[in-house]
């Protein structure tokens, strides 16, 4: 019996964990550097490469919300109840904000190359980068709020079992992925107060997300030590002879 109870442990991980990476597996595809059929031609493969940078700038956002929900594998006490249905929204936001991470990444580039990657059709106005960066930021900040809410709950979990390891590291993780939540929340609010006629102005929600290494470094580097830096000993004056 107890050999059946790890089996179906272990069967239900896999099932969740192959689950979620087949999701992630499939909203690459929607980052694909070509529409429709693969370029047959040469001709045809010229016109798709100035499509690289922007899927790889998207590939390379999709592989780090892949990569939380391993470290996550690594740190979760149980597959079971709340675990289950905060994987399930994440597969789930996650193949919509797909489409907005397609568009945004494609004009970002297109600006930042000086107007020769492709990117014209999806960047013409200020109304419709401000529109753009609502959705984009909702959804980024939405996603890294499901992370948010996945770590916490395996730090609860890990703590009422006794794990501390596991629980810090669990909380550790949350800290960054709330740090990510403010800043998808702060990108779509300086988007919706911004006048967008400028190209600064246009520009500077998304250049936000730039500064994200940087608010992580001085949590993990500067603030968190601080919060678990514990205080030095007070000194025992000597016995009176």
């Amino acid at each position: 019996m107890a050999d059946e109870a790890v089996q179906g442990v272990w069967f239900r991980r896999e099932r969740l964990d192959g689950f979620v990476d087949a999701a992630f597996a499939f909203a690459t595809t929607a980052l694909v550097i070509s529409a429709g059929s693969p370029p047959q031609t040469l001709a045809e493969l010229r016109a798709v490469l100035p499509t690289i940078p922007a899927f790889a700038g998207g590939f390379a956002i999709i592989a780090v919300f892949w990569w939380a929900h391993y470290e996550w594998s690594k740190v979760r006490p149980s597959t079971e109840g709340l675990n289950i249905l905060l994987s399930l929204a994440i597969v789930f936001t996650v193949l919509i904000y797909v489409f907005p991470l397609k568009i945004l990444t494609g004009a970002a580039l297109h600006h930042m190359s000086g107007r020769v990657l492709p990117g014209a059709e999806i960047a013409a106005g200020g109304e419709a980068m401000r529109e753009l960066y609502l959705i984009y930021g909702g959804g980024f900040a939405f996603l890294s709020f499901l992370y948010v809410l996945l770590f916490a709950h395996a730090a609860r979990q890990n703590r009422a079992a006794g794990d501390a390891e596991r629980a810090a590291k669990a909380a550790s993780h949350g800290a960054s992925w709330t740090i990510l939540c403010a800043y998808g929340a702060a990108s779509a609010l300086l988007a919706a107060v911004s006048d967008m006629r400028g190209a600064l102005a246009q520009a500077a929600p998304g250049m936000l997300y730039a500064t994200i290494p940087l608010a992580i470094w001085l949590y993990y580097g500067v603030i968190a030590p601080r919060l678990t830096r514990k205080p030095a000993p007070i000194a025992e004056e000597p016995a009176a002879a």
